[in-house]
C-alpha cells in the first residue's frame, strides 16, 4: 500500500504518508502552555504509528488569544520539547503548528483589539478588528520567526504555518478581508514575507509547511479553486517542503470540520490541481473528511496527493497507521464524522465540565 511507504519532507523522511493535523484540544493550561495532557495525546498517535504529527496551532503574538486555552508560542518551548521526545521515540516526525487568528479571534481573553488586514467584522461575534499598521505587521512577522526558532530549538522537526481557516495569513491573501491600498494590497505579500522569514529563522534543515485554504467558498471575492494552484506554486517556490490543501474562510466555519452531511474527500479535485502545479520536491497533503483508508490509498495511487491528513480518523482509532501497516484494516474503528465530543471549538470555546468533559477526555486518550 502507498500509505505505508516513506515520504520525504525536506531533509526529513516520514515513515509513512499519514498525517495527524493540528486542531483545538482544550488540553492547555491557564498560562497558555502545552501540558502533559498534550504530550500523552500526541504520544498516543505516535505509538499508533502516525508518520507526521502537527501540534495544536500556537499563537505567534501575545495579542492573539482566540480561545481560552489557546497555546502561546513563547510559552510552548518545554511542551514542544516533551512532545518531540515522546513522539520521536516511536518514529514520528513532529511539526509545530504556528498560528494567528487575526480578525477571526476574540478579544474576550486578551481585552485587546483584534488585528486584521482590514476592518471586516468577524462573522460569528461581529467584532470589528483594527486595521493593522506597519508596526503591527512587522510584529506578527517577527513573531512567526521567533516561534519557529523556539520550536526547532526545542526539538521539533519543523513548523507549519497556518494559511487556512481562522488565519491572519489567509485574511491577507483574500479579497474578502484584504481591502488595503498600501504595499500589503498585494495579497500574497504577507504570506511570502512570513514564509521567507520563517525559513531564514529555521535554517535549511528544518521542515517548513503551509496549511493553505484553496477554496474560501465565497467566489465573489475569496480564494477559489481556480486560483489555488498558482497561489500554491508561488508560495512553494519560496522554500516550502509541503502544502496541506484545505478549504474555508470567515463565511464558512461550518465547512472547516464538516459532519456527515458533506461528502468525504471534498478537496480531492483542487488537491489534484495543486499537486500538478507545485514542484515535485514540495509534498502535497490531501485534507477534508478523509476518514476511510481505501479512499486515502486511492488518492495516493491516482496522483491526487503525496500524503493524507487523517485527523478525525485517528481520534476515532489512534492505532490506524499501525493497522494499515499490519494489514488489519478491517479492525479499524471508523470515524462516522458525527463531530460529537471531538469538536471542541465554537464561538466561545468554553472549557467543558462534568460528564461531558469526561466523555471528551476518554475520546482523546
Amino acid at each position: 500500500m502507498n500509505l505505508r511507504s516513506p515520504l520525504a519532507l525536506g531533509s526529513r523522511t516520514s515513515a509513512n504518508r499519514i498525517m495527524f493535523g493540528p486542531h483545538v484540544t482544550n488540553l492547555g493550561d491557564d498560562e497558555r502552555a502545552l501540558t502533559s495532557r498534550h504530550v500523552a495525546y500526541y504520544e498516543r498517535r505516535a505509538r499508533g504509528g502516525c508518520g507526521v504529527i502537527v501540534t495544536e496551532g500556537a499563537s505567534v503574538h501575545a495579542g492573539d488569544w482566540p480561545y481560552e486555552r489557546a497555546p502561546l508560542a513563547s510559552a510552548c518551548g518545554p511542551g514542544w520539547r516533551a512532545i518531540a521526545d515522546a513522539c520521536h521515540a516511536h518514529g514520528s516526525l513532529v511539526i509545530a503548528g504556528l498560528d494567528h487568528a487575526g480578525g477571526q479571534g476574540s478579544s474576550a481573553y486578551s481585552q485587546l483589539p483584534l488585528w486584521a488586514p482590514s476592518r471586516v467584522p468577524e462573522v460569528n461575534s461581529r467584532e470589528v478588528p483594527k486595521w493593522m499598521e506597519a508596526e503591527d505587521v512587522a510584529a506578527v512577522i517577527a513573531g512567526f520567526a521567533d516561534a519557529a526558532r523556539v520550536a526547532v530549538s526545542s526539538g521539533c522537526d519543523g513548523v507549519e504555518i497556518n494559511a487556512g481557516q481562522h488565519s491572519l495569513v489567509r485574511q491577507f491573501m483574500s479579497g474578502l478581508t484584504n481591502h488595503r491600498g498600501d504595499e500589503w494590497a498585494d495579497r500574497l505579500a504577507f504570506a511570502r514575507r512570513v514564509i521567507a522569514t520563517v525559513r531564514d529563522a529555521t535554517g535549511p534543515d528544518a521542515v517548513v509547511g503551509v496549511r493553505l485554504s484553496c477554496d474560501e467558498l465565497a467566489p465573489w471575492a475569496g480564494i477559489t479553486p481556480e486560483m489555488a494552484p498558482d497561489i500554491a506554486a508561488e508560495l512553494a517556490s519560496i522554500g516550502l517542503d509541503y502544502v496541506v490543501v484545505v478549504r474555508g474562510s470567515i463565511f464558512s466555519v461550518e465547512k472547516t470540520r464538516p459532519d456527515f452531511h458533506e461528502p468525504t474527500g471534498f478537496n480531492i479535485d483542487v488537491c489534484r490541481a495543486v499537486r500538478a502545479a507545485v514542484p515535485v520536491t514540495t509534498a502535497v497533503f490531501l485534507q477534508g473528511s478523509v476518514v476511510d483508508v481505501g479512499q486515502a490509498e486511492w488518492a495516493l495511487s491516482d496522483g491526487v496527493c503525496d500524503g493524507v491528513e487523517m485527523t478525525r480518523a485517528q481520534i476515532a482509532d489512534p492505532d490506524l497507521a499501525t493497522k494499515v501497516a499490519t494489514d488489519e484494516i478491517d479492525s479499524i474503528r471508523p470515524c462516522i464524522r458525527c463531530n460529537q465530543t471531538c469538536q471542541v471549538r465554537d464561538a466561545r470555546n468554553p472549557i467543558g465540565i462534568g460528564s461531558h468533559r469526561r466523555r471528551r477526555r476518554r475520546t482523546f486518550w
